[in-house]
């Protein structure tokens, strides 16, 4: 079944039209001997549309799944940078990028978000397994994401993906297409590094693996970040300084806000273990270890600690609306007595503020002046004498009478 050209051309030109030259390119040598009319092809815009496909399905045995399969397409490619800034909203886009016979590899800083992604055939709808090999090294096996012109992988962890490249030489890459047919390619890394730089910079993505240990935490916890809108940076922070974490919120991607969403991450699933009464991640991930002890998270760093910031808060809400709190008041007031010593020095007015606790009875003990004005004229010892015969209705929590410290202040004017 070959499928339909437009499917493998029909790209975006602002980030991946270049990588199809080749394609067209062969297109155009065959034109003469393929079994399609010469006018079917001589528009030159810029894509390929599906009324233009006769040439390309003749050849497309021949270019697309012959060729483009092979794994020693390694004549020399250079990785090439691309930088634009859009004319409303200012944002740059940086883009690095190599392209050879068929295949295209990117890495790109768009509106603030980092994408690193391969360029091929027709892939389908449905995202494919990559496997892919740098230097000799480790082989990563993962699923990357169709894009939605279906000739384009998405990597799931950009920054991951773009550091390594950055560090090889050669980089050895598989996907398997809708029909699940392997396409192996050899990509040259050779000189990668400054343009991956200039992306990884243009968002803020740090150029090294900001992991200080290894292990699934702290992966997640990097794939995610890096992954973010620089933009919403400050935001994350906000929402770990509220889970008590030591974080500038300064909207860059610091190794302190890598280091405190792992510490996060890590410190939830150990309280979910211990039974803690958590979101409702925890209850699902416990669910599922009954049947699979080594059951997978279900949720991503980034998306867990918003879902515990709106768990705290709904629990807090709770807890405030279950709790009916009456303060106390006044059911017999104290009448203290102007004072001798402020007539005597004839002060017409004054006044004393008074510290108690108020008893479940509703009696008056263990009363201070904290203020007087004017000082030592007698009013702070008249309102502690009167305290003596005041009544409080006690302060009540849920209707239950509960002991309290009042403070109050009495006015004195002499008619």
């Amino acid at each position: 079944m070959t499928a339909p050209l437009s499917a493998f051309v029909h790209i975006y030109p602002d980030t991946t039209a270049h990588l199809y030259e080749p394609l067209r390119s062969s297109c155009s040598l065959l034109i003469a001997s393929a079994p399609c009319a010469p006018t079917s092809i001589v528009r030159k815009t810029p894509f390929v549309h599906s009324g233009e496909m006769n040439c390309f399905a003749s050849i497309l045995p021949i270019v697309a799944l012959g060729a483009l399969s092979i794994a020693g397409h390694t004549q020399a490619q250079t990785w090439r940078t691309a930088s634009s800034t859009d004319a409303f909203s200012d944002q740059r886009t940086v883009t690095a990028s190599v392209s050879g016979r068929g295949f295209g590899m990117v890495v790109r800083c768009k509106d603030n978000l980092l994408e690193t992604y391969f360029v091929g055939g027709y892939v389908g709808d449905d995202d494919a397994k990559i496997r892919y090999r740098i230097d000799g090294g480790e082989v990563h096996e993962d699923v990357w994401s169709s894009s939605t012109s279906k000739d384009s992988l998405f990597a799931d962890a950009p920054g991951e993906v773009a550091r390594w490249m950055a560090a090889g030489s050669r980089m050895a890459l598989e996907y398997e297409d809708f029909s699940g047919t392997p396409h192996r390619y050899a990509i040259p890394l050779n000189g990668s590094a400054v343009a991956i730089h200039q992306a990884l910079d243009a968002c803020g993505v740090p150029r090294t693996n900001p992991r200080s240990v290894d292990g699934e935490i702290w992966r997640r916890a990097v794939i995610d970040i890096d992954k973010m809108d620089r933009s919403v940076i400050t935001g994350l922070q906000h929402l770990l300084t509220s889970e008590a974490f030591s974080v500038e919120t300064s909207g860059r991607r610091t190794q302190a806000t890598y280091a405190a969403l792992s510490s996060f991450y890590s410190s939830y699933w150990q309280r979910c273990l211990a039974d803690e009464v958590l979101s409702s991640s925890c209850t699902s991930w416990r669910t599922s270890r009954r049947y699979d002890v080594d059951a997978d998270y279900p949720i991503e760093p980034i998306d867990l600690l918003i879902e515990v910031n709106e768990f705290n808060k709904s629990q807090a809400a709770r807890a405030s609306a279950a709790i009916d709190i009456a303060a106390p008041e006044w059911s017999r007031l104290i009448q203290p007595e102007f004072p001798e010593r402020a007539q005597s020095r004839g002060i017409t007015a004054g006044s004393a503020t008074v510290r108690c606790k108020a008893e479940r009875s509703g009696a008056l003990s263990d009363c201070t002046v904290i203020a007087e004005d004017p000082s030592e004229a007698g009013f702070g010892q008249s309102v502690l004498r009167a305290s003596r015969s005041g009544r409080l209705s006690p302060r009540t929590v849920d209707n239950t009478p509960e002991g309290s410290t009042v403070t109050f202040t009495t006015n004195f004017k002499l008619d």
